[in-house]
Protein backbone atom coordinates (compact mmCIF):
# COMPACT_ATOMS: atom_id res chain seq x y z
CA UNK A 1 0.00 0.00 0.00
CA UNK A 2 1.42 3.29 -0.82
CA UNK A 3 1.93 6.20 1.77
CA UNK A 4 1.16 8.50 -0.65
CA UNK A 5 -2.58 9.52 -0.05
CA UNK A 6 -4.87 12.67 -1.65
CA UNK A 7 -6.35 14.42 1.72
CA UNK A 8 -10.06 14.73 0.89
CA UNK A 9 -12.56 17.01 3.15
CA UNK A 10 -15.50 15.65 4.35
CA UNK A 11 -18.64 17.03 3.73
CA UNK A 12 -21.93 16.01 5.71
CA UNK A 13 -24.72 14.47 3.25
CA UNK A 14 -28.54 13.03 3.89
CA UNK A 15 -28.93 10.17 1.20
CA UNK A 16 -32.38 8.56 0.62
CA UNK A 17 -32.41 5.11 -1.56
CA UNK A 18 -34.74 4.20 -4.29
CA UNK A 19 -36.22 1.90 -2.18
CA UNK A 20 -36.72 4.49 0.64
CA UNK A 21 -34.12 4.26 3.32
CA UNK A 22 -32.31 7.04 4.50
CA UNK A 23 -28.68 7.15 5.51
CA UNK A 24 -27.31 10.47 7.00
CA UNK A 25 -23.56 10.57 7.02
CA UNK A 26 -20.43 12.11 5.13
CA UNK A 27 -18.81 12.21 1.43
CA UNK A 28 -15.36 12.63 0.83
CA UNK A 29 -14.95 15.48 -1.34
CA UNK A 30 -11.89 16.85 -3.59
CA UNK A 31 -9.86 20.08 -1.93
CA UNK A 32 -9.34 21.72 -5.57
CA UNK A 33 -12.65 21.52 -7.52
CA UNK A 34 -12.05 20.48 -11.08
CA UNK A 35 -13.76 23.19 -12.82
CA UNK A 36 -13.97 26.58 -11.27
CA UNK A 37 -12.17 27.99 -8.16
CA UNK A 38 -12.93 26.43 -4.70
CA UNK A 39 -13.45 22.64 -3.57
CA UNK A 40 -15.68 19.99 -5.40
CA UNK A 41 -18.77 20.48 -3.92
CA UNK A 42 -21.55 17.11 -3.80
CA UNK A 43 -23.40 18.02 -6.86
CA UNK A 44 -19.75 17.24 -8.52
CA UNK A 45 -19.16 13.94 -6.62
CA UNK A 46 -22.59 12.41 -7.76
CA UNK A 47 -22.93 13.91 -11.08
CA UNK A 48 -19.20 12.71 -12.33
CA UNK A 49 -19.08 9.46 -14.10
CA UNK A 50 -18.12 6.61 -11.94
CA UNK A 51 -20.62 4.67 -10.57
CA UNK A 52 -20.00 4.79 -6.40
CA UNK A 53 -19.40 6.96 -4.32
CA UNK A 54 -17.89 6.45 -0.90
CA UNK A 55 -20.07 7.43 1.85
CA UNK A 56 -19.35 7.09 5.86
CA UNK A 57 -21.82 6.24 8.30
CA UNK A 58 -21.37 6.38 11.99
CA UNK A 59 -17.63 5.48 11.10
CA UNK A 60 -18.85 2.34 8.58
CA UNK A 61 -17.74 3.06 5.07
CA UNK A 62 -20.48 2.29 2.53
CA UNK A 63 -19.93 2.22 -1.57
CA UNK A 64 -23.42 3.35 -2.82
CA UNK A 65 -24.46 3.21 -6.41
CA UNK A 66 -25.34 6.31 -7.67
CA UNK A 67 -28.47 5.34 -9.82
CA UNK A 68 -29.94 3.60 -6.39
CA UNK A 69 -29.76 7.50 -5.02
CA UNK A 70 -33.06 9.02 -4.94
CA UNK A 71 -32.30 12.33 -3.93
CA UNK A 72 -29.19 13.72 -1.92
CA UNK A 73 -29.62 16.79 0.51
CA UNK A 74 -26.85 18.96 2.09
CA UNK A 75 -26.21 22.48 3.36
CA UNK A 76 -24.80 24.43 0.52
CA UNK A 77 -21.19 26.37 1.90
CA UNK A 78 -20.95 29.62 2.96
CA UNK A 79 -20.03 31.83 -0.38
CA UNK A 80 -20.84 29.56 -2.77
CA UNK A 81 -21.15 30.74 -6.18
CA UNK A 82 -24.72 30.57 -7.96
CA UNK A 83 -24.21 29.13 -11.63
CA UNK A 84 -26.56 31.81 -13.02
CA UNK A 85 -28.76 34.45 -12.24
CA UNK A 86 -32.23 32.90 -13.47
CA UNK A 87 -33.81 30.14 -11.21
CA UNK A 88 -36.91 29.06 -11.78
CA UNK A 89 -39.03 27.63 -9.35
CA UNK A 90 -40.88 24.48 -10.27
CA UNK A 91 -42.28 21.13 -8.27
CA UNK A 92 -40.09 17.97 -9.34
CA UNK A 93 -42.77 14.61 -8.96
CA UNK A 94 -41.08 11.63 -8.14
CA UNK A 95 -41.91 8.28 -9.52
CA UNK A 96 -42.95 7.31 -6.34
CA UNK A 97 -45.44 9.81 -5.93
CA UNK A 98 -43.11 12.23 -3.39
CA UNK A 99 -43.31 16.15 -4.94
CA UNK A 100 -40.22 18.63 -4.02
CA UNK A 101 -40.72 21.85 -4.25
CA UNK A 102 -37.46 23.75 -4.77
CA UNK A 103 -35.87 26.13 -7.50
CA UNK A 104 -33.22 24.83 -10.08
CA UNK A 105 -30.65 27.18 -11.67
CA UNK A 106 -30.60 27.51 -15.49
CA UNK A 107 -27.61 28.30 -17.48
CA UNK A 108 -27.77 31.19 -19.42
CA UNK A 109 -27.87 29.56 -23.27
CA UNK A 110 -29.41 30.78 -26.51
CA UNK A 111 -30.64 27.81 -27.07
CA UNK A 112 -32.20 26.82 -23.87
CA UNK A 113 -34.24 29.59 -22.25
CA UNK A 114 -37.17 27.26 -21.28
CA UNK A 115 -37.80 24.86 -18.65
CA UNK A 116 -38.51 22.08 -21.10
CA UNK A 117 -35.29 22.72 -23.35
CA UNK A 118 -33.10 23.00 -19.94
CA UNK A 119 -34.76 19.87 -18.69
CA UNK A 120 -33.98 17.96 -22.25
CA UNK A 121 -30.33 19.39 -22.30
CA UNK A 122 -29.12 18.16 -19.24
CA UNK A 123 -27.18 15.58 -19.12
CA UNK A 124 -26.10 15.07 -15.39
CA UNK A 125 -27.49 12.07 -13.67
CA UNK A 126 -28.84 14.39 -10.25
CA UNK A 127 -30.98 17.56 -11.11
CA UNK A 128 -29.91 19.96 -8.31
CA UNK A 129 -33.08 21.55 -6.34
CA UNK A 130 -32.32 24.43 -4.03
CA UNK A 131 -35.04 23.77 -1.22
CA UNK A 132 -34.45 26.74 0.60
CA UNK A 133 -30.95 29.78 1.12
CA UNK A 134 -29.29 26.95 2.02
CA UNK A 135 -30.44 23.49 1.42
CA UNK A 136 -29.67 21.73 -2.25
CA UNK A 137 -31.58 18.71 -2.74
CA UNK A 138 -29.74 16.49 -5.27
CA UNK A 139 -32.53 14.37 -7.27
CA UNK A 140 -31.90 11.34 -9.50
CA UNK A 141 -33.08 12.24 -13.06
CA UNK A 142 -34.22 9.15 -13.41
CA UNK A 143 -36.45 8.86 -10.58
CA UNK A 144 -38.76 11.95 -11.86
CA UNK A 145 -42.20 11.05 -13.23
CA UNK A 146 -42.71 15.21 -14.15
CA UNK A 147 -41.55 18.61 -13.68
CA UNK A 148 -44.22 22.11 -12.91
CA UNK A 149 -43.14 25.42 -13.49
CA UNK A 150 -44.36 27.42 -10.40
Amino acid sequence: MSDFRIEKVQHALAVTLASGERMEGKVFLEPVARYHAGRQDPRELLNDEDAFFPFSVEGRLILVAKDHVKTATYMQPAGATPISSTKLTVRVHLSDGQDLDGSIEVEHRSDAERLLDFLNGFGGRFLSLTVDRSTQCLVNRHMIAGVQQR
